[in-house]
């Protein structure tokens, strides 16, 4: 059968969907973006494609997710230190801290208690959405969640 999904952080003009597993998190790129200097009508288009190309991924095995594109990856729960949520005004922020460079995506910083250089995956998503997702998270890695302020 394969693994299963236990649910999906959708990360609107970010480009990117989240999908939570029982072992890791798949980073699914929805489109390539980037229309924005078109102005209106390129955001609509970026829209439109994301939409569709979200569609589609979520009727794909995890596998054939990963393969769909050379920029999808994935974040083993193993690698991950911890996951700070914090809800805005405007949007929802997810931080997912790794203690590897996963992705190019992924910003290098230096671990506040530790010292040591940590990789930072940040991402934001709709705020209506935050207690859904902190759900989500927390029922995956309960001991990893951090909800900010």
């Amino acid at each position: 059968m394969g693994e299963e999904v236990l649910g999906i952080i959708d990360t609107g003009r970010w480009y990117e969907l989240l999908f939570f597993t029982q072992t890791r998190i798949v980073v699914a790129k929805t489109t390539r973006g980037g229309l924005g200097f078109l102005g209106v009508i390129g955001i609509a288009v970026a829209d439109y494609s994301r939409k569709k190309k979200s569609d589609e991924l979520k009727k794909l095995s995890l596998e054939s997710v990963l393969e769909a594109d050379k920029r999808n990856f994935f974040i083993p729960y193993s690698s991950i230190q911890k996951v700070e949520m914090k809800k805005r005004r405007t949007v929802s922020q997810i931080n997912i801290i790794v203690d590897q460079k996963l992705d190019r995506s992924m910003m290098k910083k230096k671990d506040k208690t530790t010292g040591k250089d940590v990789y930072w995956y940040e991402r934001h998503f709709k705020k209506e959405k935050f207690e859904d997702h902190v759900n989500l998270v927390r029922s995956v890695l309960p001991d990893k969640v951090v909800v900010l302020q």
